[in-house]
């Protein structure tokens, strides 16, 4: 028999046997922390004195050193009755202390040590195995679970220093050995977790370069030069800087060495699988079942899919995370997880929504993910083609919850759990079906001795064995029965019969197949044991559509505080009815969901049930409407924070907790606004979506957009409720227009005016002239778009909305400018500056104020407008505003003359427009480095990022950058075949110039770009 203690990550002894291993039952929190400290000190003597400072930290209670005695002492039965010899692990009195005699080995902290200083020197590839050994043994940071924040944070920080060296020794080994592609994934994921560390920019800045990918090798040079000057106030070291030299001067010595052998393209690797069951028992037929139809060697499908099915509560899920875990070695792509949600309150999750979530884990950005399900199932498995991956689905409802989940490669293995038998994924999919029974008896038995102890078994041995058959020797209703155990360590088992018979409950339970009726039963008792305020806490939760709940969000419904709703989560996790799925967030079983809801309906009236529903309901609204208001505040809304109820008026301090908030909730909004649509209250839905507007479209998350904006649409009647009805339409046809989908948003926007008109919202009339105004300039029909901005103006000033007459004359001065109205332009463009009430609107209008005194020559006042702007954009941390502003600055640097100045501009506007998801501004910026490097002689460069402008303005739909983009290739190409004369190349170059010139010509007059098309003119006229 092995022990290991495991400190980095949670903290746990195991022992390894010929069963597997085996988790040991080690007590509290503060009894955990004194073997964890021991182990930290291994073979070392530990004064009690010491013990206690860990321990209590702050105030340590008069009789500590009495308490560390009775922790030693219990920790030394705990590891007896796990059957852990002494020669092993030992807790040895020694004096004033104690000591654990253990072999270092054994103690992942000591051994990931020693593995690390055994990595420096010697061959990269010996090294990096060594390293990569060490790594795996992080599982996060050492102690946090039992320790306080400031022991674990003083103790981990040389930890957390140690493993970034080696995560850093590894990839320069990797490097050195030619695999730069191959680390583009992790080296990502990484900077994005220390953006600051100097080295581990370098190692990505050089990967890039490596990878074809020199302009964003300076993107991130510039990045983090701009991070370390705002955040630290320093510079780069003298290492990057040299980096960045070598990369703009294209220096051999950066290629990458000869590979000595061939590697697959590297992905994100994922590692999704929640923690398994510290518990778990037997199942050893269904373990080498699993193992038996992964290791066939003919499996006669491309992806094998082992669909568990079973008993509710008979344990299907511990069994594949178990598996899962035993197995993922063999999957080195990574390990994909979904809750499928298919036995929820609330709507089950649908495959694009999974699809959306793994596309995103295997490292697709938001805004590239596919609304439409079918784009997305083709994305995910060409991502997974040539992958060894594996997919747990769990949950599923049913077979076509699951099909569009399969990928196609042969190295990818799909396990499902369902209650269902999914007949049509064994009929039609080749699956493989395990049906999982119940617990034997004995292994039922020994289950209850792991939780409450082998000695409490072992004094009643027949009354372990009659409750196990009581329990129907089902894993939940065992779990939950351990827990009451445990709740009274001086109850008995017998006592806890008896009272399960005084209820009535238990007739023909140990000999009928009703698992469910045994589950029901002690359901029942646990629950009858809680506090009053803890049953209608647990009532309440079987209301909750979504996945999770956090005391924030149980306050409104329970009416009690937050720090009271905490203290009611926290009885119901030590009864066993929910767990802490993760800090601060709860959930429960599929089964005790639908008794919470059972036992509510029957003991709660109706409308006592849809008032905590609706406050619910209403605390997801106001506080997703503050959030909303504080990252987007010029997001037209049907509410503002204003009108919020005195009990729902929150705010978020920053930005950072904000976003924080909407992206841990996201699925229980969507699970909301769904649920709302379907059963009420149905203003919920709809107000809900449209709040949620800004957050999903400037996010990129457009999946959950189409299924919020699709539900509230269904939830609103066009006849009775126009506003409502409007406002959801209005949220699909921005979706749409976000999409560049114009001719369903058009539709759309036309069906809203009318239902705006009817519903007497002008300020929503106003706000879809703006954007039916955007798809017309977008499209080259400015005269139309001129009329919708007219109009949108109208009413603006009727109603008195200065942030809609600000937008509109805006809009009106762009047109005006694409006219080649300069005059018009400015007079608009200034109005809208008066009109904006806010610092971050007069830049807006000074980003337009300074291009037009640029093309009126007044370069003094463009570059005060500019640099005012770029200034305030970067105060609120506005990127893609403050990247235009740059570009444009840098334009006017090129007019002045002040060529290198220009070329630093427009290199920061392109890291900037890299740090937001709008290609248009990309576009922009690169185009605008291509002007500088042409202006300074450097035709290739200014090619180069020419076509990257363009590539970015194709693919995403923005026809002014394209045309830029066309006119600056021709411009450069031109110059090349003038400085070559009479070569042919030279005669290649200038044919190529004329025809993108015609091909700019042709652009601008589609579009109506009156400026771009007499520069097209000039330019094919000089020829």
């Amino acid at each position: 028999m092995r022990v290991d203690l495991r400190l980095l990550g949670p903290f746990t002894v195991t022992v390894t046997a010929p069963d597997g291993e085996l988790p040991v039952r080690l007590g509290p929190r503060q009894q955990r922390l004194v073997l964890a400290v021991l182990a930290w000190e291994a073979n070392r003597l530990v004064p009690v004195e010491r013990l206690i400072e860990w321990v209590w930290p702050d105030e340590p209670p008069r009789r500590a050193t009495q308490a560390i005695r009775v922790y030693v002492s219990n920790l030394r039965a705990a590891l007896t009755e796990a059957g852990i010899a002494a020669t092993e692990l030992a807790m040895v009195t020694q004096g004033p202390g104690y000591l654990l005699r253990v072999d270092p080995e054994r103690v992942d902290v000591h051994r990931f040590q020693r593995l690390i200083g055994e990595a420096r020197g010697g061959p990269d590839r010996a090294r990096i195995a060594l390293l990569e050994e060490a790594l795996a043994l992080w599982r996060g940071p050492a102690l946090v679970d039992i320790a306080t924040t400031d022991v674990a944070q003083r103790l981990n920080a040389r930890l957390v220093a140690a493993r970034s060296l080696a995560m850093e020794d590894r990839f320069d080994a990797l490097l050195r050995l030619g695999q730069a592609t191959e680390l583009l994934g992790e080296l990502a994921i990484a900077v994005d977790e220390q953006p600051s560390r100097e080295r581990l920019v370098g190692q990505w800045v050089l990967a890039l370069y490596r990878g074809g990918q020199k302009d964003k090798a300076l993107a991130e040079f510039r990045r983090t030069k701009a991070l370390l000057a705002d955040e630290l106030g320093i510079d780069t070291g003298p290492e990057l800087r040299d980096l960045e030299l070598a990369i703009l001067r294209d220096d051999p010595a950066l290629r990458a060495p000869s590979r000595p052998e061939p590697s697959g393209k590297r992905l994100v690797v994922p590692a999704m699988l929640p923690p398994g069951v510290a518990d778990f028992t037997g199942r050893g037929d269904a373990l080498s079942w699993l193992n038996d139809v992964l290791d066939r060697p003919d499996r006669p499908m491309a992806v094998v899919i082992s669909a568990i099915s079973g008993t509710a509560g008979v344990g299907k899920t511990a069994l594949a995370v178990r598996w899962a875990h035993q197995v993922r070695e063999k999957f080195p792509d990574g390990q994909l997880y979904v809750n499928l949600d298919g036995y929820a309150v609330g709507p089950p999750l649908r495959p694009d929504q999974v699809l959306a979530q793994f596309l995103r884990a295997l490292g697709v950005s938001p805004e590239r993910v596919p609304v439409e399900p079918a784009e997305a199932g083709g994305m995910y498995r060409t991502l997974l083609a040539d992958r060894r991956m594996l997919v747990v689905l769990d949950n599923a409802s049913d077979a076509e919850q699951v099909r569009p989940l399969l990928p196609a490669g042969e190295g990818c293995l799909v396990l499902v759990t369902s209650r269902h038998r999914l007949d049509g994924l064994v009929a039609l999919d080749s699956a493989r079906r395990i049906t999982l029974d119940v617990l034997g008896v004995d292994e039922a038995v020994a289950l209850l001795g792991r939780i409450i102890g082998e000695d409490r078994v072992a004094a009643e041995p027949a009354a372990a064995i009659a409750l196990a058959s009581a329990d129907a020797c089902l894993p939940l209703a065992l779990r939950i029965s351990a827990a009451q155990l445990i709740i009274e360590p001086d109850r008995s088992i017998a006592d806890y019969l008896d009272e399960l018979r005084e209820r009535g409950v238990l007739a023909g339970l140990a000999i009928a197949d009703d698992e469910q009726r045994a589950v029901r039963a002690v359901f029942d008792l646990s629950y009858a044991a809680l506090k009053p305020d803890a049953r209608q806490a647990f009532r309440l939760l079987g209301l909750v559509p979504g996945r999770t709940i956090t005391a924030r969000s149980l306050a409104p419904m329970a009416g009690c505080t937050v720090d009271q709703a905490g203290s009611l989560l926290d009885q119901l996790a030590a009864a066993h009815l929910v767990e802490e799925l993760s800090p601060g967030r709860f959930g429960f079983h599929d089964l005790l969901r639908e008794y919470a809801k059972d036992t509510g309906a029957a003991t709660d009236p109706e409308p006592a049930r849809d008032a905590a529903l609706a406050a619910l309901f209403d605390h997801y609204l106001w506080t997703a409407l503050a959030a909303v208001e504080r990252l987007f505040p010029d997001k037209s809304k049907v509410l503002s924070s204003a009108q919020a109820p005195p009990e729902y008026a929150v705010s978020f301090p920053d930005r950072d907790e904000a976003i924080a908030w909407l992206h841990a909730e996201r699925q229980n909004l969507v699970a909301a606004i769904r649920s709302a649509a379907e059963t009420g209250p149905k203003r919920i839905a709809w107000m809900l979506s449209d709040t949620l507007r800004g957050y999903f479209g400037n996010c990129g998350f457009y999946v959950e957009w189409f299924i919020a904006v699709r539900a509230a649409i269904a939830a609103t009647d066009p006849a009775t409720e126009p506003l409502a009805h409007g406002s959801a339409r209005f949220g699909l046809a921005h979706a749409y227009t976000n999409r560049n989908s114009y001719a369903e948003a058009i539709v759309n926007y036309h069906e809203v005016l009318e239902l705006y008109r009817r519903a007497g919202w002008s300020r929503g009339e106003a706000a879809t002239h703006i954007n039916l105004g955007f798809i017309d300039e977008e499209l080259g029909r400015l005269a139309r778009a001129a009329g919708h901005q007219t109009q949108a103006l109208e009413l603006a000033t009727a109603i008195g909305w200065p942030q809609g007459q600000a937008v509109t004359l805006g809009n009106l001065g762009t047109l005006s400018l694409q006219r080649g109205e300069l005059a018009a332009a400015v007079d608009y463009h200034q109005r809208a500056k008066a009109s904006h009430h806010s610092e971050v609107g007069e830049a807006g209008a000074l980003l337009y104020l300074g291009l037009l005194a640029r093309l009126r020559g007044r370069y003094a006042d463009a570059e005060r407008d500019l640099r005012s702007a770029a200034d305030t954009f970067e105060r609120v941390s506005s990127t893609a505003d403050q990247a235009t502003a740059l570009a444009r600055l840098s334009a006017v640097l090129v007019s002045t003359g002040r060529l290198e100045e220009a070329t630093q501009v427009a290199r920061r506007a392109v890291e900037r427009a890299g740090m937001n998801p709008s290609r248009r501004v990309d576009a922009q910026a690169r185009n605008a480095l291509g002007v500088a490097h042409g202006a300074a002689g450097r035709r290739r460069d200014a090619i180069e990022q020419h076509e990257l402008a363009l590539a970015l303005a194709e693919e995403f739909g923005v026809p002014q950058e394209h045309c830029v983009a066309l006119l600056g290739l021709a411009e450069n190409r031109l110059a090349l075949g003038e400085a070559g004369v009479a070569t042919e190349q030279a005669a290649a170059e200038r044919a190529a110039g004329m025809a993108l010139a015609d091909q700019a010509l042709a652009l601008a007059r589609a579009r109506g770009f009156q400026l771009l098309e007499g520069a097209a003119l000039a330019l094919l006229a000089a020829l």
